[in-house]
């Protein structure tokens, strides 16, 4: 055809070019990340980050049982509710209802928490935080629903179903605390009976296009071994293409201006965009409120 012409390439120079445009790309999205996210912000700029929010489906936070595993969640799901954007539904098989709803006011309030379960009395600085917490959650029914006791997943999948068909501008979000709790206890072995659950929890969210954070306790993995995001499999009852974040304590450290002891704790993630499952995110457990904080991500 008039006016084409073939030309040979060499290979060093085609793939100098490549790997240019490669980085340029790399060095924008690094720049304008922000952009990227898509999913729902936890709240942890650095989480945001790495993850670009999270997406509907089911997303795993395993952790050691004293690790402060419900005390994150609680916090993700302050700073969901803060924002005005969404609605949660908490199912807990471990609490009762007023129990989250005091661990919710200390974590939003920065309040101790042992004055709120005690009844001492807090300071009149504290009151108006108090206050201030319980007026976000009170404004409505449909903020945040928290069904407590025994839970099976019949129970998980009809309130879920309930609460997002539910008229509301926010956007439905549902946190299970814990998968073992809704998990049969008297079957031998556990494995089968858990991917079945894992599988009937992700399709429901995968249908009703729904963001699920599932919390699993991970009791199994020995206290002499460092957890890994591996563990985060428990029983085999998420697969590997969930994401999945392990949270994992740091060192303890002295929060000078909050004059709070506070735990260092690492964020490990599976299944990111970024795939950088050993690049964690170094947060902060303030353990008198419970609440955990973001701290610049770790080099």
């Amino acid at each position: 055809m008039e006016g084409t012409f073939s030309r040979a390439v060499g290979s060093k120079k085609l793939f100098h070019e490549t790997i240019g445009e490669v980085e340029k790309a790399l060095a924008y999205f690094e720049r304008h990340r922000e952009k990227f996210i898509d999913g729902v912000r936890t709240g942890f700029p650095d989480i945001d980050a790495m993850t670009l929010g999270l997406k509907p489906g089911v997303s795993v936070i395993g952790a050691r049982p004293e690790d402060g595993l419900t005390d994150f969640a609680l916090t993700v799901c302050d700073n969901l509710v803060t924002s005005k954007d969404y609605r949660v539904l908490y199912f807990t098989g471990n609490l009762r209802s007023r129990q989250v709803a005091k661990r919710l006011l200390s974590i939003s309030s920065r309040v101790s928490l042992a004055s709120l379960e005690g009844g001492v009395l807090v300071s009149e600085r504290d009151f108006p935080k108090i206050t201030g917490a319980s007026g976000r959650y009170g404004i409505s029914d449909d903020i945040l629903n928290i069904v407590d006791g025994k839970i099976d997943e019949d129970i998980v999948c009809s309130e879920t179903r309930r609460f997002v068909g539910q008229k509301n501008k926010r956007k439905p979000i549902v946190f299970l605390d814990r998968f073992q709790d809704i998990l049969p206890m008297n079957d031998e072995s556990l494995y089968r009976p858990s991917r079945n659950i894992a599988r009937e929890l992700t399709d429901l969210a995968n249908d009703l296009d729904l963001t699920m954070i599932v919390l699993s306790e991970m009791k199994k993995v020995s206290k002499t071994k460092i957890p890994t995001c591996a563990d985060l499999r428990d029983f085999g009852a998420f697969e590997y293409d969930k994401l999945g974040m392990l949270l994992r304590k740091g060192d303890v450290c002295e929060q000078e201006e909050l004059g709070q002891e506070a735990f260092g704790m690492d964020c490990f993630f599976t299944n990111n965009p970024y795939d950088k499952s050993n690049e964690p995110v170094r947060l902060t457990y303030l353990l008198r409120c419970g609440r955990f904080e973001s701290c610049a991500k770790i080099d």
